[in-house]
């Protein structure tokens, strides 16, 4: 397993708290993800360890979120939430497929 870097614990209390609340109070399409990619499961994950299928699980799951969060992409909360999504699980190494482009061009 994993050792879990104290930044991803400091990233953690603070972006599900502060970001993530935020988010779900505007918007409750966004509580289901508390129980996979904002879980405390989710801290000791390691995407090098995993099948490939629990990968494209996981990546999945990141897209649905992350095209959930175009919407609000402007806001400090997103960028709080996608800090730690970006941290946490390697989105700009692991997951180059993500919807920034279509967030910018929503802005």
């Amino acid at each position: 397993m994993e050792r879990i870097a104290p930044d991803f614990l400091l990233i953690y209390m603070f972006a599900p708290s502060a970001g993530w609340e935020q988010l779900c109070s505007v918007e409750t399409r966004f509580e289901p993800f508390q129980r996979t990619l904002f879980s405390q499961a989710g801290l000791e994950l390691n995407r090098d360890e995993r099948t490939k299928a629990d990968n494209q699980t996981l990546d999945a799951s990141l897209g649905a979120f992350l095209c959930l969060l175009t919407d609000h992409f402007l806001s400090v909360a997103a960028f709080q939430t996608l800090e730690y999504l970006i941290r946490r699980y390697r989105l700009d190494i692991c997951f180059i497929q993500a919807p920034i482009p279509h967030a910018l061009a929503q802005a």
